[in-house]
């Protein structure tokens, strides 16, 4: 499988690397998107970080033990902590989601982090029915979806 490297101080590239295994709690998935923020980089040009993570979409192709909820072929979105510029990475099953078929690539990785960001402020508020709650950066990936 290929993967990109950015080594500490030099040029990122494309490497042959092997396939990870999925060991206990983890699902091993095959990338169709990848996402990629200023942020990241802004931090991978400084060299602060060697093995990005960020948001995927992908199909699961092995599923290690002690998971539930999950199967070979089911399309997914999430987020990965390490090496998500691969064909394929390892995921914490707690942090992807099923995707639907008919939901194209892009749209579905702009739900992962957004979507994310977006859900977990409003719960986090707490809003009941009836009250108002002023977005003020509705521009925004998690903005847009907030409203």
């Amino acid at each position: 499988m290929r993967k990109v490297v950015f080594p500490v101080g030099g040029q990122p590239g494309i490497t042959e690397a092997t396939v990870p295994v999925p060991g206990r709690g983890q699902l091993l998935v095959s990338t169709e998107a990848v996402g990629v923020g200023v942020g990241l980089v802004r931090m991978l040009a400084a060299g602060s970080v060697v093995r990005p993570g960020g948001e995927v979409v992908g199909s699961v192709v092995a599923v290690g033990p002690e998971v539930a909820g999950f199967e070979i072929g089911d399309r997914v979105g999430g987020v990965v902590f390490e090496d998500v510029y691969a064909d394929i990475v390892l995921a914490d099953p707690l942090l992807v989601s099923h995707v639907p078929a008919e939901a194209d690539a892009a749209t579905a990785l702009a739900l992962v982090r957004g979507g994310l960001v977006a859900l977990s402020t409003l719960r986090a508020g707490r809003v009941e029915p009836g009250e108002s709650v002023l977005v003020t950066a509705a521009a925004s990936g998690a903005g847009h979806l907030a409203v």
